[in-house]
């Protein structure tokens, strides 16, 4: 399937696409965790901020701040335990073009749902799986290693499922650039990992 063209909201348009409505989601404006909120407060424009330090203040920032989100829905902090659907992965390149680290990508027949300009080196490969969630965690870092390992030259870090994404349509604080969706797939049923 063909990309679909990207609109002006693509801060929208990706939580949109991949996550529900009822969805609690952790989002950061940096390289801390904090606390779930709901998808609908994240897309308000407002979101406040929970740190699981007890010593942070409680804060409440414009949305167009958030650089990050996990990649799967949780409930409370941002922990492997915490996730309560396992749908989504992160693929990540940090040497290379960004052209060849798309092209590294596509070689392989990855089929990812969306890719996204990190801002800075790198562009994030998102895959949200069409079919039920997985059921369980074991199963998912199997799947998750088993892509690794067929993607040699990605971040071999990057393999939990409460991992943080670039959020596309913000602007990335240390670089100055926008954190930009390159492609988006939103037929979901056009992401299927075959064994």
């Amino acid at each position: 399937h063909d990309a679909l063209p990207i609109c002006k909201s693509d801060f929208d348009i990706f939580l949109n696409t991949f996550f529900l409505p009822e969805d609690t989601l952790c989002v950061s404006p940096d390289r801390f965790a904090y606390h779930a909120v709901p998808v609908q407060t994240i897309l308000s424009g407002q979101t406040t901020l929970v740190s699981p330090n007890s010593k942070v203040p409680i804060r409440t920032v414009n949305s167009e701040s958030l650089v990050f989100v996990g990649i799967n829905p949780i409930k409370g902090f941002r922990c492997d335990q915490n996730v309560y659907r396992l749908q989504n992965f992160l693929l990540e390149i940090d040497i290379g073009t960004l052209q060849a680290q798309y092209n590294y990508i596509k070689s392989l027949g990855i089929p990812y749902s969306a890719a996204i300009f990190s801002g800075s080196k790198s562009i994030h490969f998102f895959i949200s799986l069409a079919e039920n969630p997985i059921p369980n965690i074991d199963i998912y870092r199997t799947l998750y290693q088993w892509m690794l390992n067929v993607c040699t030259l990605c971040d071999q870090s990057c393999k939990n499922p409460s991992r943080g994404i670039r959020i596309p349509g913000v602007i990335r604080p240390e670089t100055q650039k926008e954190q930009k969706l390159l492609e988006i797939k939103r037929d979901r049923k056009s992401t299927r990992l075959n064994s």
